[in-house]
């Protein structure tokens, strides 16, 4: 996943306040940005399967840390 879609993922579920119709791939990225491990336990995931989930091309768990890095700057 890229970093920019990470981001738009992670901002429109902060917007929402969750992930609404996101795919689940989307919601889990976004629950780890956002830091939200209630989301990923209401998905049923841990926070290993969700990284393994998210992370189809072996270079976006890097990705969910910088836009992590990048939402909280932003406040």
């Amino acid at each position: 996943m890229e970093l920019d879609h990470i981001l738009s993922c992670a901002r429109r579920a902060k917007r929402l306040r969750g992930t609404g119709p996101m795919s689940t791939g989307e919601s889990l990225a976004a629950a780890i940005v956002l830091n939200k491990p209630a989301w990923l336990k209401d998905m049923r995931y841990t926070l290993a399967e969700a990284i393994n989930r998210v992370d189809d091309d072996g270079m976006t768990a890097p990705r969910l840390l910088q836009a992590q890095r990048i939402i909280e700057a932003e406040g």
